[in-house]
């Protein structure tokens, strides 16, 4: 009453169709009910689907399948839900027992320039994650909202950070106190998508207490222990560390590409390999603190390469992984080789094709044809790289 406006802001949602875009109706009994699926996948995962379908257009399409063993209709969307929420309580369970709480009695706040490699790229990951998620709240993008944290907690928490912190975390407190900082600060953030789960996990992580991270702001709970009431994360300019960044990224790249090999020849999980590196790729590996040995599970050396080895290109070069098993087959890794060859020369054939054209070179952005031809020269030296190591299998 009163002539008041009662809402200033109106949001209307995306029509859900069923998988052949038709409208979900009792009659045709192509419909999804909620409450099945709450018994079936829980509130939070059939939440996150519902937020991560949720685009800026008017329908969205959810493939219905009938549940032989209930006799009820669901989707294979809400796994992914699902997954989401397994993947969460799972790493929080690990996160939490690696903290032991015993690292409150140092200092009360850590300066995040001493922290190691993979702390300060994580923390920075968190900084570049919260501003896209409060844009994409502030503009009404909560697909945008909810892929961009699973992202941040699937990537590049799951399968980056806590891989890369397993050996260091126990023994090191101000580590604890980066991993506990960062699981809080994705519990808020992951707070309105998936309430439950995200509370019964804070519940726990409140009871740890380390020092905090300097320019990270985790204001605590307004009522009682309630996550519900914490502030929600505020994170300084000052977390995204683009050095860190940039020298985690080539981290990843070489751990990717030294996994590639592991893959291709069946390498076991466990086994440690050889990497024989150059000088100023040895200095990289130092720098980085054994975060390349714990990823990609080699040894580095400067030796030489002696019997059969694999080799791949990483910036330009060549370089070699010995000890991958008993043997090599050299007739195997000549065919992976040439495999790679053929795929680097499919990829050359297209960006020489693209600058050939003077439409392109003309027209397009000189920045996007710089990177054009960039890539063009590196493509090039990987194929020599790859060359050369034909050569010396013949």
């Amino acid at each position: 009453g009163g002539g008041r406006v009662p809402f200033r802001d109106v949001f209307i949602h995306a029509m859900i169709q069923d998988g052949e875009g038709r409208k979900m109706s009792k009659s045709l009994g192509n419909g999804v009910d909620p409450l099945d699926i709450i018994h079936t996948h829980g509130a939070d995962a059939m939440r996150f689907t519902l937020v991560q379908m949720t685009t800026q257009t008017q329908d969205v399409r959810m493939p219905v399948e009938r549940d032989e063993k209930t006799g009820k209709n669901t989707s294979p969307k809400f796994d992914i839900g699902r997954n989401f929420c397994n993947k969460l309580w799972n790493a929080a369970r690990f996160a939490l027992s690696n903290l032991d709480g015993s690292s409150s009695a140092a200092a009360t706040e850590i300066d995040p320039a001493s922290l190691s490699l993979s702390d300060r790229w994580m923390l920075a990951r968190l900084a570049e994650a919260t501003g896209t998620v409060n844009n994409a709240i502030a503009t009404y993008q909560f697909n945008v909202y909810a892929q961009t944290m699973y992202d941040l907690l699937w990537r590049d928490f799951c399968d980056w950070y806590l891989e890369a912190i397993k050996p260091t975390v126990k023994a090191d407190a101000n580590q604890q106190a980066s991993l506990r900082s960062v699981l809080d600060a994705i519990l808020r953030l992951l707070h309105p998508i998936v309430p439950f789960i995200s509370e019964a996990i804070f519940e726990k992580v409140r009871q740890v207490s380390t020092a905090s991270i300097a320019g990270l702001d985790l204001s605590p709970p307004r009522v009682g222990e309630v996550l519900a009431t914490a502030g929600w994360p505020r994170v300084a300019e000052t977390l995204r560390d683009e050095q860190a960044v940039g020298r985690f990224e080539r981290v990843r790249a070489l751990v990717t590409a030294i996994r590639e090999v592991r893959a291709q020849h069946q390498v076991q999980p466990k086994r440690t390999v050889t990497l024989h590196a150059d000088g100023p790729l040895m200095e990289e590996i130092d720098a980085a603190g054994g975060l390349v040995q714990t990823l990609a599970g080699v040894e580095v050396t400067d030796a030489e390469p002696e019997g059969v080895c694999a080799a791949f290109a990483f910036d330009r070069r060549e370089y070699r992984l010995s000890n991958l098993a008993d043997a090599v087959d050299p007739e195997a890794e000549r065919q992976r080789l040439r495999k790679e060859l053929d795929e680097i020369d499919r990829l050359i054939f297209g960006l020489e094709k693209r600058l050939q054209n003077p439409g392109y070179v003309e027209k397009a952005p000189p920045h996007l044809v710089d990177q054009t031809r960039n890539e063009l020269t590196k493509r090039q030296h990987d194929r020599q790289a790859l060359m050369a190591a034909l050569e010396k299998l013949d």
